[in-house]
């Protein structure tokens, strides 16, 4: 065998451990994304549950947020009560949106907690929109108009079917 064989053989050597490292990059990026997922889901999970145990754990709280889903007559630490768990609300569903531009949440959780949000009695989403949106990013201010339009074009069809 003579040296131009071992220097072929060794280059080929070296570009299968190329190949072989790529691939090993490839399934641990890969491994990485998945984690990151699951991760920015359990705080996303662990973050709703927060939201709740707030409301369980201070009755006025619950009680001042059923108020405001049933009348538009608040105290004035009333609506600063409302104001800050809508605050609240929004900088998390603001968080969730930038995770998910990123890729790490997937279409449905957004869309679930759109849901969540146009459901919810005491957020008035017209009211943030025109009273508060120097609190919102330009995203989340997209997102509640796209929201408010979706929930008026729900709200005309079922008066249309009634």
């Amino acid at each position: 065998m003579n040296w131009d064989a071992v220097g072929a053989m060794g280059e080929i050597a070296g570009a299968l451990a190329v190949i072989a490292t790529i691939f090993y990059l490839a399934r641990q990026v890969k491994e990485q994304t998945k984690a990151q997922r699951a991760a920015t889901h359990w705080q996303m999970i662990q973050s709703r549950k927060n939201d709740l145990r707030l409301v369980l754990e201070n009755p006025s709280i619950d009680q001042t947020l059923r108020k405001a889903a049933d009348s538009e007559d608040l105290t004035e630490d009333e609506f600063a009560t409302v104001f800050i768990h809508t605050e609240m609300l929004v900088r998390g569903f603001e968080g969730e949106l930038h995770q998910h531009s990123l890729g790490f949440l997937d279409d449905d959780e957004i869309a679930a907690r759109k849901v969540t949000l146009k459901r919810n009695g005491f957020i008035k989403l017209d009211w943030l929109l025109k009273h508060a949106s120097h609190i919102l990013t330009p995203l989340v201010k997209k997102e509640i108009e796209d929201m408010i339009k979706d929930k008026d074009q729900v709200q005309q069809r079922e008066q249309e079917a009634s």
